[in-house]
C-alpha cells in the first residue's frame, strides 16, 4: 500500500514465462533485471519528488468539498480534478507503479521486445524530465523527454487502462496518510483463478466441454490450431491472461498468505482489506467459509487468530436461498476483522438466517490458544454447532493428543500418508476394461468402514451400494470404473509399503453425513486421489487393527465432524 517497492526495483520473478512466452527472451530479461537491481545509487522515488513534492492528501479533500448539485459544479469539480492529474509529480508516481506492473502482464515475445520495461527503465523514470505538451481546450498531456522511455511508458499507462490496475496510495492519499480506512465492506467474487477448460469450452465447443476425461480434452484441444485456428488463439489468450494474473499474484510478494495452491480471488480480496484499514479500523467482508477452514487458506487465517485480529465469523448455509444465485449447499461467512487486538474472536456455524445470532447457545469464543490446541498443524477453525460441542471438543484436546504434531514433531506412530493417482492427471494410465496385468481402482465410494466392498459400477457408468446378499458372498467382486497396471502400483509403493494391503480413508467427507471419519483396510489395489493411503511404522503393523478401530470409534467421528471444513 505505498511506493518502497519501487526503490528495490522490478522483482526478477516477474519476467517468468507463462502460456505464449518466450522461454529463452524470459531469461534474457531475467538476468538483465537482476543485474540493473543490483546496480548502486539507485534514486528513490521520494527523493527525486522532493523537490517538487504536492500535498496529495489535501488536494484530494479540496477535491471532495467541491459541489456538484448543479451541471456547472460537475464540469468545474472534473476540470479541477484533471488539472490536478495533471501534477507531474503524481504522473510520476502513477507511471512508475505501472511500469511496475506492467512486467507481470505483458507477453514476454519479440514483438514487446522494446516496450517491456526493466529496473533501468524505472529508475530512468525517476531522472528524466517531463514537459507539459499543450493539446486542445487547456488539456494537457504530460510527455517523458527521453523518446524510447517515453514509449515504454506510454505501453505501461496503456496497458494499466487495459487491465484495470489499481494503486490505492495514489488514488486514495487523504486516506493513507491517516494509516488506512476506518471501514472496508464488501462481497468480493469467489472465482478461482485458473483457466477451467470445461468452462471455457462450454459456450465454444461442446465436443471438447463434454470430453470423458482431461486426457481425451487435451488431446481435442491440441487439434485445435489445425481444426479452428481462431478458437485455438483464443484460448491461448485467455490461458496467458490468467497465468499472468496468477504470476502477479504469487511472485509480487502483495499476497504473502494467500497466494497459495488454485488460488481464489476471495481469499486475495480478504487480504488486500485487512492491508487496507488503519489500526483502529474493521473490515466486513462476506466470503466463503474456506477462508476460515481450506487448507490454502490456512497461513492467512493462521496469521489472523495469532495476531488477534479476528473479530468475528459467522458461518451461514444457503439452504434458505439469503443467495438466489449461489447453490444451496455453498457455505460462506461474514468475516470481520480488527486492526485492534482482539483477545476472544466470536464464532457461529451452520447459520441459516441472520436472526440466528441472537441465539446465546450458537455462539461461542475461541482464543488463538484454544484454536493452536485442536489444529496445531494449520491453526484453521474447528467448526462446532453449539457452544457446549466446543467446550467437549476442548477438553478432549487438552487430555489426548493430536495423531501427528508438526510443530512439535511428536508422532507416536510414525504415520505418512500418499495419494496414488489423481483422477484428472493420470487419467492416461487408466484403462476401460480388465486385463492380464491390470488391477482395480478403487474410488472413496467403493469403501466404507470395515469393508472393501461397500459399491459397485454398473455397466450404465453409475454406482449403486451392494445388497445384504451380495456382501453376505465372499466371491463377490465389486466392479471399478478403471483398471491400472500392477507394475504402476507397485512403482508408487516401492519402498514405502510392502504388505498386501492398504489402510485409506475418504477424503470427501460432510459434517452432515451419518459418518463424517471412515476408514478402512483395503487388498493392495490402485486407489484415486479421494482415498489418500495411511503409512504407519513397521513396528506397529500388529496394532494395526487397534488403529482402524480408534479412527471408527463415535469419539473420533464426533471430533472430525468439528474440524470438517
Amino acid at each position: 500500500m505505498d511506493l518502497s517497492c519501487l526503490d528495490a526495483g522490478i522483482p526478477d520473478e516477474a519476467f517468468k514465462p507463462v502460456t505464449g512466452d518466450d522461454k529463452t527472451l524470459s531469461t534474457q530479461f531475467k538476468k538483465r533485471n537482476k543485474k540493473e537491481r543490483e546496480q548502486k545509487g539507485q534514486l528513490s522515488i521520494d527523493e527525486k519528488l522532493k523537490t517538487d513534492s504536492v500535498d496529495y492528501a489535501e488536494m484530494w479533500r479540496q477535491l471532495g468539498i467541491i459541489p456538484e448539485t448543479t451541471p456547472q459544479q460537475v464540469k468545474y469539480k472534473q476540470k479541477q480534478y484533471q488539472e490536478n492529474l495533471q501534477e507531474s509529480s503524481w504522473w510520476l508516481k502513477y507511471s512508475a507503479c505501472n511500469l511496475w506492473t506492467a512486467v507481470f502482464f505483458m507477453p514476454l515475445t519479440e514483438h514487446y521486445l522494446q516496450l517491456l520495461p526493466t529496473t533501468e527503465a524505472l529508475n530512468r523514470l525517476k531522472r528524466e524530465k517531463v514537459e507539459k505538451i499543450h493539446k486542445s481546450d487547456d488539456n494537457y498531456e504530460l510527455r517523458i523527454t527521453n523518446y524510447e522511455l517515453n514509449k515504454v511508458v506510454d505501453a505501461a499507462n496503456k496497458l494499466a487502462e487495459e487491465k484495470h490496475f489499481f494503486h490505492w496510495c495514489l488514488e486514495f492519499p487523504e486516506v493513507f496518510e491517516q494509516g488506512g480506512f476506518n471501514c472496508v465492506l464488501g462481497n468480493p467474487p469467489w472465482e478461482r483463478i485458473k483457466l477451467q477448460e470445461k468452462e471455457f469450452f462450454a459456450s465454444q465447443s461442446a465436443e471438447i466441454a463434454n470430453a470423458v476425461n482431461k486426457a481425451a480434452r487435451e488431446k481435442l484441444i491440441k487439434e485445435l490450431p489445425k481444426k479452428n485456428p481462431e478458437l485455438a488463439q483464443a484460448f491461448e489468450e485467455a490461458k496467458h491472461d490468467a497465468e499472468a494474473q496468477s504470476k502477479f499474484i504469487r511472485e509480487s510478494d502483495r499476497f504473502p498468505l494467500t497466494a497459495v495452491g488454485d488460488i481464489n480471488t476471495y481469499a486475495i480480496f480478504a487480504e488486500t482489506t485487512r492491508k487496507l484499514i488503519s489500526s483502529d479500523g474493521r473490515v466486513g467482508v462476506i466470503v466463503p467459509t474456506g477462508i476460515a477452514t481450506d487448507d490454502t487458506c490456512k497461513k492467512f487465517f493462521g496469521d489472523l487468530t495469532q495476531k488477534q485480529a479476528l473479530a468475528s465469523l459467522y458461518d451461514f448455509e444457503n439452504r434458505e436461498r439469503l443467495f438466489t444465485a449461489v447453490d444451496s449447499r455453498m457455505k460462506f461467512s461474514l468475516l470481520a476483522i480488527s486492526g485492534k487486538p482482539i483477545k476472544r474472536g466470536n464464532f457461529a456455524f451452520f447459520l441459516t438466517q441472520t436472526k440466528q445470532l441472537d441465539n446465546q447457545s450458537r455462539l461461542f469464543q475461541l482464543t488463538p490458544q484454544d484454536i493452536a490446541l485442536i489444529n496445531p498443524n494449520t491453526l484453521t477453525c474447528p467448526i462446532f454447532r453449539t457452544s457446549q460441542d466446543a467446550e467437549l471438543t476442548k477438553k478432549i484436546y487438552q487430555r489426548v493428543p493430536v495423531l501427528e504434531n508438526e510443530i512439535t514433531g511428536s508422532n507416536p506412530w510414525g504415520i505418512s500418508f500418499m495419494t496414488m493417482f489423481h483422477m484428472s492427471n493420470d487419467s492416461g494410465l487408466f484403462k476401460n476394461e480388465a486385463g492380464n496385468g491390470l488391477v482395480p481402482l478403487y474410488e472413496a465410494k467403493m469403501f466404507h468402514q470395515f469393508t472393501h466392498r461397500w459399491a459397485t459400477y454398473t455397466d450404465n457408468g453409475d454406482t449403486r451400494d451392494l445388497t445384504d446378499e451380495e456382501k453376505g458372498n465372499a466371491s463377490f467382486v465389486v466392479q471399478p470404473r478403471y483398471w491400472v497396471s500392477q507394475v504402476e502400483v507397485e512403482n508408487k509403493l516401492a519402498e514405502k509399503w510392502d504388505k498386501d494391503w492398504l489402510l485409506s480413508f475418504r477424503d470427501i467427507c460432510r459434517s452432515t453425513d451419518e459418518r463424517t471419519a471412515i476408514f478402512s483396510l483395503l487388498p493392495k489395489v490402485a486407489l484415486g486421489n479421494t482415498s489418500p493411503i495411511c503409512f504407519i511404522l513397521q513396528k506397529y503393523i500388529f496394532k494395526i487393527t487397534c488403529l482402524v478401530a480408534n479412527c471408527s470409534s463415535l469419539v473420533f467421528d464426533f471430533v472430525t465432524r468439528q474440524k470438517i471444513g
